[in-house]
């Protein structure tokens, strides 16, 4: 059976595949040939905005607000998201991640 939707989300998961995660899981590898301490993250959530279609999935760049406390005051010319009390309570996990690797590693 011919299904639009699914053929996009795969086709989107390949690119993306191709695009981001292959080379940073290369990258990640040769850093630890060299004994460098290597760690990896992925994020899949976003924000929603008016002008990014119910189908699209998490983009580069998408943890930014959530790292600085965006969420916690809002929508702002720059995230202009539609933050909800989910949000809010992401992003103050996400701060505690982000300031603990900061601290320790």
């Amino acid at each position: 059976r011919d299904n639009g939707e699914m053929r996009r989300k795969t086709l989107l998961a390949l690119f993306t595949d191709h695009q981001w995660v292959a080379p940073a899981v290369a990258t990640a590898k040769l850093h630890a040939e060299y004994q460098s301490p290597v760690y990896f993250y992925t994020f899949y959530h976003h924000c929603q905005t008016e002008t990014r279609p119910e189908w699209a999935d998490a983009a580069h760049g998408d943890e930014i607000p959530y790292v600085f406390g965006v969420p916690m005051i809002g929508a702002t010319d720059l995230f202009p998201c539609n933050f909800s009390k989910n949000d809010v309570m992401l992003s103050a996990v996400v701060m505690t991640y982000w300031t603990n690797f900061a601290k320790t590693g």
